[in-house]
């Protein structure tokens, strides 16, 4: 699984990616990393903030502001994965 590639962000993709399957109502096995979050997800804005709620609630750092994926420059769930670790990284904060 690619996921158990990705090391110490093995924590946060598994986040990212139940966070989006609990939103999205599907399972986290139908989530891959290449997905693309509006295209392939449907996820709109309203679903970035409640994702991005849910993030915070299950890492414990703040979440950009940003509601738009295009916003945030993030395209796939593998970007969002990214973009989360630079963000615990940058605060400090250990999933």
């Amino acid at each position: 699984m690619l996921v158990q590639r990705m090391g110490s962000d093995g924590v946060v993709a598994r986040a990212v990616i139940g966070a989006i399957a609990v939103n999205r109502g599907i399972a986290p096995e139908s989530v891959a990393l290449d997905a693309r979050l509006e295209d392939d997800l449907s996820v709109d804005s309203l679903a970035m903030i409640e994702i991005g709620i849910e993030l915070e609630q299950r890492l414990g750092f703040k979440a950009p502001d940003a509601a738009l994926a295009e916003e945030l420059g993030l395209v796939t769930v593998e970007e969002l994965v990214a973009l989360v670790a630079r963000e615990l990284e940058r605060q400090g904060v250990r999933p």
